[in-house]
């Protein structure tokens, strides 16, 4: 009923009718799989104080929803930096979920922040969103193979929660795009 709603709150509000619902993907059940491999590298300082940090990462996507392959990194600098693997930029959500009892031996604060940047290159092979559905035929543009990625951020938290705000710049995706993406993401975690 989304195409019903969105029409009855245009009519509500004078706003003009929509007309992309001719052109949606059908719906089609989804299976993926992925997988991500990172790995931390202490640059400059220690863990519980100040420190520089680089996170290489590797993985991939398998799936008709999406079929890709990714490689890229992340450097982050900051004082008693949470013991997690840092930003991902492959699925623009915030942090990686810190790994089982986090607290860092010796560490005597309960705060700490961070800012970091990075990018990833993204190998694109198969994407539903723009080559349109697996099993009928819908909707679909020309898509570009590479795709690269790349964001900037600052997170804040403590060993109960952690906030992070992330801005992204996205690599065109199909011909015809005009600019490539720019948005930003707000992410804030409760650890229990």
């Amino acid at each position: 009923m989304a195409e019903q709603s969105q029409s009855a709150f245009h009519s509500l509000f004078g706003i003009d009718k929509a007309q992309g619902w001719d052109y949606q993907l059908e719906n089609e059940p989804v299976l993926n799989l992925v997988y991500e491999y990172r790995h931390k590298f202490y640059l400059a300082g220690k863990p519980g104080g100040w420190a520089i940090e680089a996170i290489p990462s590797v993985g991939g996507w398998l799936g008709n929803l999406l079929t890709q392959g990714q490689i890229g990194g992340t450097l982050r600098m900051g004082f008693n930096i949470p013991d997690d693997y840092g930003p991902t930029m492959v699925r623009c959500m915030g942090h990686v979920p810190p790994p089982p009892n986090g607290d860092k031996p010796g560490t005597v604060y309960d705060w700490g922040f961070s800012i970091y940047g990075g990018g990833i290159a993204n190998l694109v092979l198969r994407d539903i969103t723009l080559d349109g559905n697996t099993f009928r035929d819908s909707p679909s543009v020309d898509k570009k193979f590479f795709v690269p990625a790349a964001g900037v951020g600052i997170s804040i938290g403590s060993r109960k929660f952690l906030t992070s705000f992330t801005y992204f710049f996205w690599g065109k995706e199909f011909e015809g795009q005009e600019d490539y993406s720019k948005f930003g993401a707000i992410a804030f975690s409760w650890f229990f």
